[in-house]
């Protein structure tokens, strides 16, 4: 039987870790202020939801999804995290499931499944702008493998989505590569080490050069493997090194 202690918890008296500035916030009756780090100002932060629940690790332990609005100065943001219920009390993974700023339309839903919280939101594409926000809604499932976040429908593979109209500029493999669900060396493989045909980026990525001082950069892109008249792809994040041969 799936142990359901987490629903005696109030999320909106805990402290939390807000993603669109990077720094933890105490919430009291769920709602927090605290100083700008940048700019002179408060930032305003406020549990959204309804709170849905799903044992999204696999453990027996249900666990939680609820989001953070937040505003100050500039800054309109609102993200969906997940809390573990890990060791007798809930446990914040601090990469969320779902994030939008100020030029985005407002996450559509997060609702809980079997397995993971399903997520509605949109996504900007050409023509969109700050006024309109993301035209295009995706729909994925979302869980935690390994204390990361991940996507595990419709494929497996990192929360970001990969545009297949963006992600068209060939860069030749530099080896075998393994792709990754964050932009971590410890987040969770998408693929095994595999010799990949092609990976396609968008035209920033592709640039041949870094920024002086770098040789690297974390790249979200398309990776194809090609087996006699059918091609694979998958999406993952991948460590590139600069300039590209």
């Amino acid at each position: 039987m799936i142990n359901r202690a987490i629903r005696a918890v109030n999320l909106g008296n805990l402290e939390w870790f807000d993603d669109a500035t990077s720094a933890t916030i105490r919430l009291t009756n769920g709602r927090g202020e605290r100083l700008a780090d940048v700019v002179e100002g408060r930032i305003t932060s406020t549990m959204t939801g309804p709170v849905v629940y799903a044992d999204v690790d696999g453990d027996g332990d249900e666990d939680a999804a609820a989001g953070l609005h937040s505003v100050g100065e500039q800054l309109v943001a609102d993200s969906w995290s997940v809390w573990l219920w890990q060791d007798g009390r809930p446990l914040q993974v601090r990469r969320p499931i779902a994030v939008t700023s100020r030029c985005d339309k407002p996450i559509e839903s997060v609702a809980a499944e079997p397995t993971g919280f399903r997520v509605r939101a949109f996504v900007a594409i050409r023509g969109d702008d700050c006024a309109t926000g993301g035209s295009l809604p995706v729909t994925y499932v979302a869980a935690v493998r390994d204390g990361w976040p991940v996507r595990i429908e419709p494929t497996y593979g990192p929360i970001e989505t990969c545009d297949p109209r963006y992600l068209i500029h060939p860069v030749r493999p530099q080896g075998a590569t393994v792709l990754r669900t964050s932009q971590d060396d410890r987040s969770p493989a998408v693929t095994a080490t595999t010799r990949f045909s092609r990976l396609l980026v968008n035209w920033v990525d592709a640039s041949p050069y870094l920024e002086p001082g770098e040789s690297t950069r974390w790249v979200l892109l398309l990776a194809e493997k090609k087996s006699g008249k059918t091609t694979r792809q998958w999406c993952g994040w991948v460590r590139l090194s600069y300039p590209l041969s």
